[in-house]
């Protein structure tokens, strides 16, 4: 491989590693080496897909049950499990379970978790026990069954006297897929991933930070000719925390492939097929801006087409996803101005920074043109959510419960120069956030400008 090629894919890596909003939807694979996809696919001929381990899985769920069943129950000072006891609205009678079982608001609601639990906390459950999965030699939709069997277990024993959480149940083994997909594929083979850490300092709406970051991605597609695959054979990873005296913001996720058709052709390779994503972003308060959360769980179909001519690459890819979102509502805070002894639902009731569930649709594209040690390239990431309404945990002691939808649009573009393994990158960055909660509105933004030096192994 020509140095002016290897500094091509370098520097194309780091510009699809930008790590702006909807930082996990970059394509993975302009991480990769096309040397280092051929020794995958030569190695993966070698490989054997060994037996299934259903004991050692069956002990590894009980370990994982009995452990977060032993944090539930933990004595926080005031008994055993007291720090739940507000949930505990079902009773510890037989009832409790055959309503759950009868799947119906009898015995499922939204719960009002914390942000962080549900954000984060359910998530990492679901990728610890798909992981596990995985490691035991179960394919991709049976570890997805098998987490899927561990969160219900959670819902119906380890929270007996509690209703069946319904975000729980939309967003812990579906988020597992992502990140536990992501995460079985890059510690399997580790060294045919290609890893990038990032530090930068940059100006959002007049306020100076620095940054610092850093993204996985792997790519066992086979090297040539065509067919079909099923997995995650294209997976990514990627991090941001911007900081000013303090944690500014964290941003992050996780994508991985579920299957595609993939074909390799003269001067061009393309991907098509299906994928899923973790996303997840925690905006701290500023002077200069406002607070923000966000976190989905999308899937749907993805497309890449690599172009080469000369020592010019162009890459071009857009997904389509389905999400479930859990996000901060734009306009609640218009809305209470006019409403300040309404009772609403229990995620935004009495919360510092509330927020609502909602379904959404998202639409990636984007585009990444290096030629030599020059590289431009951007990207948008479109999303539209609307609330799910009713069946909360605290349903009847509701008196208001408007509808809430918010379009959350995120724009980036860069320019970058490479030099071996050391790559500059320059990149312009808008977000807006706009919504409604019944005939209140609200709107937020940001402009961010930011200089990051990246190097990549």
């Amino acid at each position: 491989m020509t140095n002016a090629t290897h500094r091509i894919a370098l520097l194309a890596s780091i510009a699809v590693a930008r790590f702006g909003a909807n930082a996990a939807a970059q394509p993975a694979g302009e991480l990769i080496d096309a040397a280092d996809v051929a020794k995958a696919q030569q190695a993966d001929t070698l490989e054997r897909p060994g037996h299934r381990r259903h004991r050692r899985m069956a002990l590894e769920a009980l370990a994982i049950q009995a452990i977060g069943t032993a944090w539930y129950w933990r004595n926080t000072g005031d008994g055993w499990g007291a720090s739940n006891v507000v949930d505990w609205q079902l009773g510890f009678e037989g009832d409790a379970l055959s309503k759950k079982l009868g799947f119906d608001s009898e015995g499922w609601r939204f719960d009002g978790n914390s942000f962080a639990l549900n954000a984060i906390g359910h998530p990492m459950f679901g990728a610890l026990t798909y992981w596990s999965a995985r490691k035991n030699n179960y394919n991709v939709g049976e570890s997805f069954l098998i987490s899927t069997l561990v969160s219900g277990s959670w819902e119906l024993f380890t929270e007996w006297a509690e209703y069946g959480s319904i975000n729980d149940a939309l967003s812990t083994s579906t988020t597992g897929v992502p990140i536990g997909e992501a995460a079985y594929q890059l510690m399997t083979h580790w060294r045919r991933a290609r890893y990038a850490v990032q530090a930068g300092a940059g100006s959002q709406s007049g306020d100076a930070f620095m940054a610092i970051g850093a993204r996985a991605a792997l790519d066992t597609l086979p090297g040539t000719g065509e067919g079909m695959v099923v997995g995650g054979k294209k997976v990514s990873v990627a991090v941001e925390v911007p900081f000013d005296g303090g944690v500014r913001a964290i941003e992050g996720g996780a994508k991985s492939s579920l299957v595609g058709y993939y074909k390799h052709g003269g001067g061009y390779k393309l991907f098509a097929g299906a994928s899923a994503e973790f996303y997840y972003r925690d905006q701290k308060q500023r002077d200069t801006r406002d607070w923000d959360l966000l976190s989905m769980v999308a899937a749907g179909p993805t497309i890449d087409v690599q172009l080469h001519r000369g020592d010019m690459t162009l890459d071009l890819g857009s997904d389509a996803y389905a999400d479930f979102g859990m996000l901060k509502a734009t306009a609640y805070d218009t809305w209470r101005e006019t409403n300040q002894m309404a009772v609403v639902r229990n995620s935004m009731q009495d919360k510092t920074r509330p927020y609502y569930y909602a379904r959404g649709f998202t639409v990636v594209p984007r585009i990444n043109l290096a030629y030599r040690d020059v590289t431009v390239g951007g990207k948008l990431a479109l999303s539209k959510f609307d609330s799910l309404d009713g069946a909360d945990r605290d349903q009847e002691m509701i008196t208001a419960d408007p509808h809430i939808e918010d379009a959350d649009v995120a724009a980036e573009a860069w320019v970058g120069y490479a030099y071996g393994d050391v790559t500059v990158t320059v990149d312009a960055r808008l977000n807006t956030r706009s919504g409604t909660m019944g005939s209140a509105r609200g709107e937020q933004s940001a402009n961010t400008t930011m200089l990051a030096v990246a190097y990549h192994r």
